[in-house]
């Protein structure tokens, strides 16, 4: 067997979105596992004449009282070298609150309460999930196609061993991305959002790329982070990683960190032919 993903989550975050995605992607998958039973699943896939080389998991709250067993799974994973990735999916709670309430849905834990209740139940409940997790994703500002995407990027057979690097422009004061590797804080830089002309573009606008980039200390704060990425992903291809979130915030996340989030996309993608690279600007319409 190539490749186990085990994906696992918030209810509404995505994970009906990523099973299919895998489905699609030709993955064997199984949804709504107990945590105790991957290890002897996993067992009996090794020993099937019928070769299965791709295995997609949904391990979530559903399990109940089995979800106690997955730190177990992860060691018996770990021991006997299986290739595995652990996806947890989330999102904030007033966007799960909204899709709850679009798609009529109940929250699998609010049966006696309130889906806020419930979310801040399930999160608890999952903690153990999210702390073994390798990937995490929050969904908040991401569509079904986008993480459809964002999946397949991922795991694309052809694609499957390159690194995968996501640039992530936002706003301070809408909170770091979850999922971040590396944070990078460019609020030190001059703001367009002070300059009247430029306070409703963002900064994928010449205009305020323009302003942005002009300054000394953005110039000499290009070449470092430059100069850092320059040195940093070769050693992860080396050491073979393949999923490296960079984050970029401002205040906003709508001017300064897209302009540098654009710049280092540019650079990663002429210098590293090799790495595939995404860029999401979190809080463009914010």
């Amino acid at each position: 067997m190539k490749k186990v993903v085990i994906i696992s989550g918030l209810s509404g975050a995505g994970k009906s979105t990523a099973i299919k995605c895998f489905e699609d992607l030709g993955f064997f998958c199984v949804d709504n596992l107990p945590a105790f039973f991957v290890p002897k699943f996993i067992d009996l896939i090794q020993h099937q004449t019928a070769k299965i080389e791709r295995v997609a998991l949904v391990i979530d709250i559903r399990s109940g009282e089995f979800l106690s067993g997955f730190s177990d799974c992860v060691e018996f994973m770990t021991r006997h070298s299986v290739d595995f990735d652990v996806i947890f999916l989330e999102a904030s709670k007033e966007i799960l609150i909204n899709r709850f309430r679009e798609t009529r849905r109940k929250h699998p834990l609010a049966a006696s309460g309130s889906v806020s209740d419930g979310i801040k139940l399930e999160r608890k409940r999952l903690f153990e999930i999210r702390s073994a997790a390798n990937i995490v994703i929050d969904t908040t500002e991401v569509s079904h196609q986008g993480l459809k995407n964002l999946l397949s990027e991922t795991y694309t057979p052809s694609r499957s061993k390159k690194l995968k690097v996501n640039v992530i422009s936002f706003g301070y004061k809408y909170g770091l991305p979850a999922e971040s590797d590396i944070v990078l804080d460019v609020r030190f830089l001059p703001n367009p959002n002070y300059v009247r002309k430029l306070q409703k573009l963002n900064g994928t606008d010449p205009r305020v790329a323009g302003y942005v980039l002009k300054w000394d200390q953005t110039k000499i704060f290009l070449g470092k982070i430059k100069d850092l990425f320059g040195f940093l992903i070769p050693r992860y291809i080396e050491e073979g990683k393949y999923y490296l979130n960079i984050a970029i915030g401002c205040t906003g996340g709508k001017h300064r960190s897209i302009t540098i989030a654009e710049e280092l996309k540019t650079f990663l993608q002429r210098e590293f032919s090799s790495v595939s690279i995404l860029v999401r600007h979190r809080d463009i319409n914010k």
